[in-house]
């Protein structure tokens, strides 16, 4: 459901997980979308504030990227690996997520570091709740 609220005209996309952790979430959501490739960045966290990300080989240059994860809290993790995929070329950065926790000023953080949309699910009702979690939750029950 993730892919629901992203543009049709994605250029060559990659659908991309910050971590190993979320390589799942991510084919899932490039499932949904139809086409796109998958990879993730590695990320050694040396502390709770302090997270180091390695770049993945795959080739963003021009093309459409999709980060996908589970939680997105401060933001601070999403926009270093926002700000590595803009230093490799990447055309657009679109997020998705399924709870958008979004505290202090993440969605600040996540724009100027280029990312041109958030798209959450509304299990935590903020702006970027673009996607119903009901219909799943309902097919469970």
């Amino acid at each position: 459901r993730l892919a629901e609220p992203l543009p049709d005209d994605l250029a060559e996309p990659v659908f991309l997980s910050p971590d190993a952790g979320a390589i799942d979430l991510a084919e899932t959501v490039r499932d949904a979308a139809g086409a796109g490739e998958i990879d993730y960045f590695e990320k050694t966290r040396h502390s709770g504030t302090d997270v180091e990300i390695s770049p993945s080989g795959i080739d963003v240059a021009d093309r459409d990227v999709v980060v996908v994860d589970d939680i997105i809290a401060t933001g601070s993790t999403m926009s270093e690996a926002v700000g590595v995929l803009q230093e490799r070329n990447v055309e657009r950065v679109f997020v998705t997520c399924v709870h958008p926790l979004l505290a202090r000023n993440a969605v600040t953080k996540l724009s100027r570091a280029g990312v041109e949309a958030i798209y959450g699910t509304d299990t935590i009702e903020r702006g970027v709740s673009a996607v119903s979690v009901a219909p799943t939750l309902a097919r469970h029950l």
